[in-house]
């Protein structure tokens, strides 16, 4: 699997996506855990997810039921004067685990399906239709 969130499948096999969630909750699961340790004040942290699909150069929120997916995007995605990646129109949720950004993903279908390859596949090309095909050449 590549950048999406279809955490099916073997560990080395999840795609970067889910591995930053994961990471970053770990992280923060060990700043907590440090604090009580050395009886500090537990951290506050405070995690948004946004589920963006960009699909032939358009933009589609995720989260937003309601939007037509045959009108344009109003969705903005810009650097601030700081170099922070900002995005404009897109609904964001609260979380506050990696299972919970899981559930959220699984229960969100995307927009814009890729369509199903006609030639032969192997079983673990059709459980992941996402993924690049890789040709190497050896000389």
């Amino acid at each position: 699997m590549g950048t999406g969130f279809d955490v099916n499948g073997a560990d080395d096999q999840v795609g970067i996506i889910p591995r930053a969630v994961h990471y970053l909750f770990e992280g923060i699961n060990v700043r907590r855990q440090n604090a009580v340790n050395e009886s500090l004040p537990e951290p506050m942290f405070s995690v948004t997810a946004e589920f963006l699909e960009l699909y032939n150069e358009d933009i589609y929120d995720l989260f937003d039921s309601s939007s037509d997916t045959r009108k344009k995007s109003m969705i903005k995605i810009h650097e601030d004067s700081n170099g922070v990646i900002c995005t404009q129109g897109v609904d964001k949720r609260k979380v506050s685990s990696y299972n919970e950004v899981k559930a959220l993903s699984h229960s969100l279908p995307l927009t814009h399906q890729q369509p199903k390859q006609k030639n032969n596949t192997t079983p673990k090309q059709t459980q992941h239709p996402k993924k690049h095909k890789k040709k190497t050449t050896t000389q």
